[in-house]
C-alpha cells in the first residue's frame, strides 16, 4: 500500500510529487499532529505544513528530520531531494537555461568583484580621511609646543 516509502525516486519528479510523497510517509507514520512533529523533530510547525503542501522545495534537514521520525530512507528522499534542487541540478539545467547574462537578477544589484572594488575605495577614503584628520591634530599640538607663549596665555 505505501510503496513509495521504500522507493521515494521517480522517473518525473517534482516539488509537488516529493510532497505528495512525504504525505503519504506520514499516513504510514499514523498521520501525527503538526504540533507533535514539531515537537519531535524541532521543525517548526509553518516549515512542516510548506514542506507536505508542496509549494516549495523543503530544506534538506527537514526532508531528513522528517524522514527519520516517519522511519523511511533517508539517504534516498535526501538524493531525491538534492536532484529536485535547482542548485544542485546544474548540468541538467545548464542545456536549457538562457545565458547567465540573459537571465536578470533583481535581488542583486552588485557582483562580487564590484563589492569587492567598493569596499576597497571605502577602505582608502577611510584611511585617507583619518590621517588628514590626525595630521591636522599634531600640526595644532606642534605649533602649541613651539610657540609656548601663546598657550600659557596673558
Amino acid at each position: 500500500m505505501y510503496m513509495t516509502i521504500s522507493r521515494p525516486e521517480r522517473d518525473s519528479d517534482s516539488v509537488a510529487s516529493f510532497a505528495a510523497g512525504l504525505r503519504e510517509l506520514r499516513l504510514g507514520a499514523g498521520d501525527p499532529k503538526l504540533l507533535a512533529l514539531s515537537e519531535r523533530t524541532g521543525v517548526s510547525k509553518t516549515v512542516l505544513s510548506e514542506a507536505f503542501l508542496g509549494r516549495k522545495l523543503p530544506t534538506e534537514r527537514t526532508v531528513a528530520k522528517l524522514v527519520e521520525e516517519f522511519g523511511g530512507d533517508r539517504t534516498a528522499w535526501v538524493s531525491r531531494r538534492a536532484a529536485l534542487d535547482p542548485r544542485y541540478g546544474a548540468a541538467s539545467v545548464a542545456v536549457t537555461a538562457p545565458a547567465a547574462a540573459e537571465v536578470p537578477n533583481p535581488g542583486r544589484r552588485f557582483s562580487l568583484v564590484q563589492t569587492l572594488l567598493i569596499a576597497a575605495v571605502a577602505a582608502v577614503v577611510a584611511v585617507g580621511g583619518t590621517s588628514l584628520f590626525w595630521a591636522g591634530q599634531v600640526g595644532k599640538t606642534a605649533a602649541v609646543i613651539e610657540a609656548p607663549e601663546l598657550a600659557a596665555g596673558p
